[in-house]
């Protein structure tokens, strides 16, 4: 379902960045200077400016595809995500940075794993088991306790 949105929100982010260095290699003397100009608060500050920018049109459009019910029409194709591809594809032209196009910028980072898919409930176990197992005494955990000494006080 968040692929239409996740997209809309990544190419505005990449926007906002390319605007960023485009502005800063017109001052800047070196690479580096470049480089330390992207700061933590500015991605941040455009992420959050590329969440706003996501229309209500493209987030509905979205749940349709994901086949939730929808109670009003709503439009097949928006023009606002093909402005924003047309925005950064300018931004990357113009910063004669790559020959890369905007297609090829946006899914760059598209193959890299984000998770570890496991269908084996028992190697988990397993891992989770020998992690925190206790070997050669390390562990001094008092297997004693009563049940008094794990009550809650009220």
């Amino acid at each position: 379902m968040d692929q239409g949105i996740t997209r809309c929100v990544k190419v505005n982010y990449q926007k906002f960045l390319m605007q960023s260095l485009l502005a800063t290699m017109k001052t800047a003397s070196n690479a580096s200077d470049i480089i330390k100009s992207v700061t933590v608060l500015g991605a941040v500050m455009w992420l959050s400016k590329a969440w706003k920018e996501i229309s209500k049109q493209t987030i509905q459009k979205c749940f349709v595809e994901a086949n939730f019910p929808a109670n009003v029409c709503i439009e097949k194709h928006s023009s606002t995500e093909d402005t924003d591809v047309r925005d950064l594809q300018l931004l990357l032209n113009n910063g004669e940075v790559s020959d890369m196009s905007e297609k090829e910028f946006i899914s760059i980072d598209d193959d890299i794993l984000t998770q570890v898919l496991t269908d084996n409930v028992n190697d988990i176990i397993q891992r989770h088991m020998n992690n925190n197992s206790c070997g050669d005494g390390e562990c001094n955990i008092n297997e004693d306790i009563s049940d008094k000494e794990l009550s809650i006080k009220s």
